[in-house]
């Protein structure tokens, strides 16, 4: 799974985070984001993008750049950013599923976040948003749960959960053929009349 998110946005950073360790500890899967890899070139992220099974999208409005103040804020936002356009568009030729997440806070302004894509990447405004609230647990296990289905996956322990049951009903399935087995019935050609011991034992020679 690959993470798109604006650097200068610390809003989006520590979502973009926080959703790393759900889908790596959580759900087990690999995920790119550029600030855990070691490789941040341009040929790596593209490779990331196209390497993915899906393209998640941290799309925040202008925001500070905690790193460079001055800055304009309208620079950082999502849909301002040279790379977080480029890595967007490389999912879309690539063919990848791309969901769209902000902050709770935004929900309410996801028009104004879209008048600010370029007019090949507007669709993505017709795509159902997922918005995550990092500071209250509950809403954070609402909006991953949606995440974790999109991804169309399930937590490890869910999984287990499901082997075991699919072998109690493996093993269910084939307790009366097991008896069968064991009291002599059934058809096939034994060779023995009928039935008994005789079918599996050779005779005794003295």
């Amino acid at each position: 799974v690959f993470i798109g998110h604006s650097r200068r946005c610390a809003p989006a950073m520590v979502l973009a985070e926080a959703l790393y360790g759900y889908l790596t500890s959580e759900l087990g899967l690999r995920v790119w984001l550029d600030v855990k890899m070691d490789d941040k070139s341009v040929v790596a992220m593209e490779h990331g993008v196209r390497r993915s099974r899906a393209f998640i999208a941290i799309i925040t409005g202008p925001c500070i750049n905690p790193d460079k103040p001055d800055d304009d804020p309208t620079d950082n936002a999502y849909f301002s950013r040279e790379f977080c356009l480029k890595e967007l568009r490389w999912a879309i030729d690539a063919g990848k599923a791309i969901q769209p997440v902000i902050r709770a806070e935004d929900k309410a302004n996801i028009g104004m976040l879209m008048a600010d894509a370029p007019e090949d990447l507007r669709f993505i405004g017709g795509i159902d948003f997922i918005d995550l609230e990092r500071n209250d647990i509950e809403y954070w296990a609402v909006g991953v749960n949606k995440v974790r289905r999109f991804l169309d996956v399930q937590p490890p322990d869910e999984e287990d959960e499901d082997d075991e049951e699919a072998a109690r009903e493996e093993a269910a399935e084939g307790e009366p053929a097991a008896s069968e087995a064991r009291n002599g019935g059934g058809g096939g050609d034994r060779g023995d009349g009928g039935g008994g011991a005789s079918a599996f034992l050779a005779p005794l020679k003295l």
